[in-house]
């Protein structure tokens, strides 16, 4: 079975629905779990912060429960990750 490819390309966003889209994360300030790498988590945190949103970098195991039901949002970057 073959199947043909599908334009996934995303349609332009208006500079009016971006504007409307970060005021939102600024008024309800989510909390946004981030899994990444050691390389990248200062980036993260500081983007996330900047946009308003509230960044947590928990990745112990013990953590997943509580950080599954609590989150608003989970940004994962496993580029470079290794096992501990």
């Amino acid at each position: 079975m073959s199947f043909a490819p599908r334009n996934t390309t995303p349609p332009p966003i208006s500079p009016v629905s971006f504007a409307n889209g970060i005021e939102e994360v600024r008024r309800t300030r989510p909390l946004i779990h981030h899994i990444t790498n050691r390389v990248s988590i200062n980036n993260c945190a500081n983007v996330t912060l900047s946009i308003g949103a509230t960044p947590v970098m928990a990745d112990a195991i013990e953590e997943v429960e509580e950080m599954v039901s609590s989150a608003n949002a989970l940004v994962l970057n496993l580029g470079g990750r290794v096992r501990r």
